[in-house]
């Protein structure tokens, strides 16, 4: 009789721990679920705050402030609308006008162009130091790339700053990478690497448009942002091939010369 007794009391107990049991797991699953749900919401809510907040350096920085300053110039020199007539009137005047213009904004008193061109040149390009390299007196601004007015000569006079080489191509057309054997304008910090690079580099392409301090309004001037491109995609493989001569690269350095159809 008693153990009739014992044993139906410890099957009541029994079923009254299994039903608590079965409750805290169940609270405890949902919990979890609960809380993994919150996970997964904070997760998205990263995911888009990281998408929103600015992971910019100070390279990315310097790029932008330039790309402004280029754009700047651009609209400066070709203000209003650009056509074939148009683009005549830039003419040598002008050019010579415009060095002489960027002289005195940069501190020069005098008048004459030969003056403005010799206070330009003191703004110098490291890849002058190895020109003898790059084509000499007469090809130096075509084959060297850090001497192209466009945004591939501002590319590669940056490049020049962070490498201390010079960039641009041999007699036959051949992509070529020169030491530079001159660093006083190389920089030592971000900041003067930008100046150089930059600054400089504008105010150097300024002073070879109308030629040097000892041949004003003449010499050879600098390659354009049409000839720049073509002159660098001469230096490809497509162009460049063993055993072969690079016909389209001779045609660019008669085009340059003016001698292309004498």
């Amino acid at each position: 009789m008693e153990d009739s007794i014992r044993i139906e009391l410890n099957s009541e107990f029994d079923s009254e721990c299994d039903s608590v049991v079965l409750e805290v797991v169940s609270d405890k699953s949902t919990e979890n679920a609960r809380l993994d749900e919150i996970d997964g919401l904070i997760s998205d809510l990263d995911t888009s705050i990281d998408g929103l907040t600015n992971h910019g350096g100070m390279l990315d920085y310097s790029v932008a402030a330039a790309s402004g300053i280029i754009a700047g110039i651009a609209d400066i020199l070709f203000v209003g609308e650009f056509d074939l007539q148009k683009g005549r009137e830039w003419s040598e005047e002008k050019v010579n006008d415009f060095v002489k213009f960027i002289a005195k904004k940069t501190g020069y008193k005098g008048e004459d162009l030969p003056g403005s061109i010799k206070h330009l040149e003191k703004f110098g390009t490291p890849s002058d130091s190895v020109y003898n390299k790059l084509g000499g007196s007469l090809q130096h601004h075509l084959r060297d790339f850090a001497h192209h007015a466009s945004p591939i000569g501002l590319a590669f006079s940056l490049l020049t700053q962070f490498t201390k080489h010079a960039y641009g191509t041999d007699a036959t057309g051949k992509f070529v990478v020169v030491p530079v054997e001159n660093t006083k304008f190389i920089g030592d910090t971000l900041h003067t690497q930008i100046v150089f690079g930059l600054v400089y580099w504008v105010l150097h392409i300024a002073s070879d448009m109308a030629g040097s301090s000892g041949s004003a309004g003449g010499g050879t001037g600098v390659t354009g942002p049409i000839l720049s491109v073509a002159k660098l995609l001469s230096s490809t493989f497509i162009f460049n091939k063993n055993g072969k001569e690079n016909h389209f690269s001779l045609i660019l350095s008669k085009l340059y010369n003016c001698t292309l159809l004498a």
